[in-house]
């Protein structure tokens, strides 16, 4: 039989391709509630979420008048009528190639095909696919008309494979 305190955790098993994080969004309010700044942050443990909170409380100046705790946030009240929200919650990626199980993350292949074609290759919609499986099912090689036109696809920003930045060409 499971306690109560059993229900709480949760357990992440990593392994290649598994990925996990938190995800927190903190908004500030003046104390009219008009919203002032809405900022999100990727962490990796629950004592940077508690770092990063003390941080903003810090640099808003006032001193706490109460803090609300609850599952997966807290708004913190302060003496001026100002208050932050701070929301978190976890996030679990799986990046291994639906057919293959290769990390498609640790290749740099991650992209967006065009919802028609995707549909066409996965009809479940959910879950990654390496260049060379969406290539094996299609059969046919990829082109640059295969792809969205979202940052993803066009970003200086991310690495890619050399077969991804060929099928982009």
């Amino acid at each position: 039989m499971s306690s109560p305190r059993d229900a709480d955790r949760v357990e992440i098993v990593y392994e290649p391709g598994i990925s996990a994080s938190w995800g927190v969004r903190i908004d500030r309010f003046l104390p009219t509630g008009i919203p002032v700044e809405s900022t999100r942050h990727g962490v990796d443990t629950t004592l940077a979420i508690e770092q990063l909170i003390a941080a903003v409380v810090a640099d808003c100046g006032p001193e706490v008048a109460r803090a609300v705790y609850f599952f997966g946030g807290r708004d913190i009240h302060l003496r001026d009528g100002s208050r932050v929200e701070c929301r978190w919650q976890l996030v679990v990626s799986d990046w291994r190639c639906l057919d293959c199980g290769v990390d498609t993350n640790a290749l740099d292949e991650y992209y967006l095909l065009h919802d028609y074609l995707w549909e066409q290759l996965h009809p479940d919609k959910d879950g990654n696919l390496c260049i060379g499986c969406v290539e094996q099912r299609l059969g046919r090689h990829l082109n640059a008309s295969d792809f969205t036109d979202l940052p993803i696809n066009n970003s200086e920003l991310f690495t890619r494979s050399v077969r991804l930045r060929d099928r982009l060409a």
